[in-house]
């Protein structure tokens, strides 16, 4: 087994864009009443704005009892443009408005800190399969 690998290339895109203020989050979880809000690690990575959206829409989607999930789904290669400490902080804050969580052990080891028992032991980002011992 290997490690995946791919290229996040997300830059300049149109919900990279977007900022805090651009969605009536209230009208959206109230009046429209959406009962569950889904995002994660990667859109919250796209641009200097997007985490401060995603704290925005998940702080809306809690004051009107809307169902919160959030995928980790740390990929490096977004946050070292703005900052893989900033990832890390994000990820964190974001976990306390967040009813149901999503990653793998790897995610929550590069984004929430999390010492998890057995990360790499079975995978590596070699494109060579382990050899048995």
């Amino acid at each position: 087994m290997r490690a995946a690998v791919g290229c996040s290339d997300r830059g300049h895109t149109a919900i990279s864009q977007l900022a805090p203020g651009s969605i009536d989050w209230d009208r959206l979880f109230g009046a429209d009443g959406a009962r569950w809000f889904h995002t994660g690690g990667i859109f919250a990575a796209l641009s200097e704005s997007t985490a401060a959206v995603a704290e925005e829409a998940m702080a809306a989607a809690k004051r009107h009892g809307v169902v919160v999930s959030y995928d980790l789904n740390y990929r490096a290669s977004l946050w070292k443009g703005i900052g893989g400490r900033r990832g890390r902080r994000c990820q964190s804050r974001a976990g306390r408005r967040v009813d149901v969580d999503a990653g793998n052990e790897e995610d929550f080891t590069a984004a929430l800190g999390f010492a998890v028992e057995g990360v790499g032991r079975n995978t590596s980002s070699s494109t060579r399969p382990p050899t048995s011992a």
